[in-house]
């Protein structure tokens, strides 16, 4: 009877141990969509956090993308940067200072670490804003995050000094458009919306028809 005791406060031990691990878990989602309706015209999307595991403080994330779709998306760093001056982005003021760039690894958005100083975690807070010039090519544009790579895509939380378990996006979430699919790991975009497309055949016949009379 003893061992067994024994063996129960062992296991309860490693679920205390192992619970505090997760502490950080941070779902995130596409938010505030812009969708371009010409060349050269922006597209942008922030990630936006849905829903804390737990309130903490957090000093430092990075997240890391790969983009797919039939044209080209470039990404604008310096106004992707600009979210670190908007107080609804998560770790407004951070010295460190945000950076966004294409790496070989992706898209990458970070900020952080700020030593010694954290920002308490809130939902609807701004994590990262990508922007990107589009070329003008319609169709559909894929964005897949690598949940499963720390280095990629984390939060860095207070205390202690770790990075935690990976940004995610919601299992089984329901995405409003302009957002046409969403996995755990990737969500779809229609550039431009299909509303928008069906504008634009609308002018275009406008116009045939004005050159035909």
């Amino acid at each position: 009877m003893r061992v067994t005791k024994v063996a129960v406060f062992v296991f309860a031990l490693s679920c205390i141990t192992l619970s505090g691990q997760v502490w950080g878990d941070v779902e995130i989602v596409p938010d505030n969509v812009i969708i371009p309706t010409s060349a050269g015209g922006v597209f942008s999307f922030d990630l936006t956090v849905e829903q804390l595991v737990s309130s903490f403080e957090a000093k430092g994330f990075q997240s890391t993308m790969q983009l797919s779709g039939p044209g080209v998306l470039t990404l604008d760093g310096a106004t992707s940067e600009a979210v670190s001056g908007d107080p609804a982005y998560w770790l407004n003021g951070n010295s460190a200072g945000a950076t966004a760039f294409l790496g070989s690894d992706g898209y990458v958005f970070g900020d952080g670490p700020n030593i010694g100083n954290g920002t308490l975690g809130d939902t609807d807070s701004i994590v990262a804003r990508y922007v990107f010039s589009w070329d003008g090519t319609e169709g559909l544009y894929t964005f897949t995050f690598d949940f499963a790579d720390t280095n990629k895509n984390y939060v860095m939380g207070l205390p202690p000094d770790y990075i935690s378990d990976p940004l995610q996006l919601p299992d089984n979430q329901w995405y409003s458009d302009p957002v046409v699919s969403a996995t755990a790991s990737s969500f779809t975009v229609s550039i431009p919306e299909p509303a928008t497309l069906i504008l634009l055949g609308l002018g275009s016949t406008l116009l045939l028809r004005k050159r035909k009379a």
